[in-house]
């Protein structure tokens, strides 16, 4: 059905006087499981279609969003060729992509997920509960709950139809898990989340990131700042993956380049980050969050080198920065809500392992403060790199002995500060989740502001 509306939408618009039209949908069959107190409370199965449409009239373009599928096409399309007319010229338009780009492969259908009954799902969620539980048991707390949580799984499909001939069609499957486990012990209570979002299904991944949550919780009871001043700072894989994620891929965006919203502007063939660093952007890694052989255009991803060896390399393109900039497409188009325009983003960002890991750092390190969770980071700033973060779950370490558990402290610097000079180490030990891949990061002299 979904199909069939798309190309006759495509078709009206073009009949409507329309010189080019896109029409774009994601279908999503979702199983969803919530968790409270140790018991899985709720089991829902919903069917979600998001359809966006966006046409030209010359170089003016618009677009909209469709709410539901039982439309009158001639009446979509005259509205959005209502909207175009009005809509100011784009002196760059380049116009939609042609079917010259293709589309590539990459693994991001895993038929175990699409095919995984109601109680099979269940299974795969108190089998986590229970590691993450008895993981904490095992560490001689006086009680574990799991508070809260949720497994989601289910399959999307994912199509790009336009005027010029692109016809893209795939369909993915992802899993996520989300659990959190309260504990008290001796010492006073913590807690401690497990989060991972893949497209495949492994689940002794699932049993281990549990198992290993569990073990963490007790470390963290009795947690307060530390005093304020300036201290090495050990991310682990997942607080890397969040901070570079949040701050580099925006700057890896060309359209952020163009507007100079950037501070990678001008810097193509420049070293901006310690030699130790290589970051690509790869949709073929098998089962990732990000894997996928189209972006929002139809235009066929790839992988790509981002940061070699410290060097800017090239930043993410949509077809419309890479038309401004003169470049080739690089599949990275991906639009935020249905009908809009797409903006270059990244699918699987991946620090290239180096060596050593977070066990390894902990242990020479003299005095450090090792981050296991954050929040606040996202008011981090990707114009100018400022790193802004409120440390929820850290240790204090002192030659790989745990000194304290600390909380409510923020830590401060300059992204390119701390992965150039302030680069200590970047480990061998790589975690890939929700298309953000990175291994342990040990950074000297970052100012942490705490009592």
């Amino acid at each position: 059905m979904v199909e069939a509306v798309l190309e006759k939408l495509v078709e009206a618009g073009v009949g409507k006087g329309l010189s080019e039209v896109e029409a774009y949908s994601v279908e999503s069959s979702i199983l969803s499981l919530t968790v409270s107190s140790n018991k899985v409370k709720e089991a829902s199965r919903s069917r979600i279609v998001t359809t966006g449409l966006r046409g030209a009239i010359g170089r003016r373009v618009g677009g909209l969003a469709l709410t539901a599928l039982n439309v009158d096409p001639v009446e979509v399309a005259g509205e959005l060729a209502r909207i175009a007319g009005a809509a100011p010229e784009d002196p760059y338009w380049p116009g939609f992509p042609t079917p010259l780009h293709g589309t590539s492969r990459a693994l991001c259908l895993d038929k175990r997920i699409a095919e995984l009954s109601e109680e099979e799902a269940v299974e795969i969620l108190l089998n986590a509960m229970e590691a993450m539980r008895s993981a904490a048991i095992s560490m001689h707390v006086d009680e574990a709950v799991v508070v809260e949580g949720s497994l989601n799984m289910g399959s999307q499909r994912y199509r790009v139809v336009n005027s010029h001939g692109v016809d893209a069609d795939a369909e993915c499957t992802f899993i996520s898990l989300w659990l959190t486990l309260s504990v008290k012990t001796s010492r006073g209570s913590s807690d401690k989340s497990v989060f991972t979002v893949r497209r495949g299904l492994d689940e002794q991944y699932l049993m281990e990131r549990s198992r290993e949550a569990g073990e963490l919780a007790p470390l963290f009871a009795g947690a307060r700042p530390v005093e304020s001043g300036v201290y090495d700072v050990i991310l682990t894989p997942e607080s890397a993956g969040l901070i570079l994620s949040t701050l580099l891929t925006p700057a890896f965006s060309a359209l952020n380049i163009l507007e100079s919203r950037s501070p990678l502007k001008g810097k193509v063939g420049e070293e901006v980050v310690s030699p130790v660093l290589t970051i690509t952007d790869d949709p073929t890694l098998p089962l990732e969050t990000g894997s996928r052989g189209f972006d929002d255009e139809g235009v066929g991803t790839r992988m790509k080198v981002i940061l070699d060896k410290g060097v800017f390399k090239q930043p993410l393109h949509s077809y419309y920065t890479a038309s401004r900039m003169g470049d080739e497409p690089t599949g990275n188009g991906f639009r935020r809500v249905p009908g809009s325009p797409t903006q270059p983003g990244a699918t699987n960002m991946v620090v290239q392992p180096v060596r050593g890991s977070l066990e390894d750092f902990t242990r020479e390190a003299g005095r450090a403060l090792v981050v296991y969770e954050m929040i606040g980071y996202w008011m981090s700033n990707p114009v100018n790199g400022v790193v802004k973060a409120t440390v929820s779950h850290g240790l204090l370490v002192e030659k790989g002995e745990v000194v304290k558990p600390v909380k409510g402290v923020v830590i401060t610097g300059n992204i390119y500060e701390w992965l150039g000079r302030g680069l200590i180490g970047v480990g061998s030990d790589l975690r890939i989740n929700n298309g953000v891949g990175s291994p342990s990061i040990w950074v000297s002299r970052v100012n942490v502001a705490g009592e």
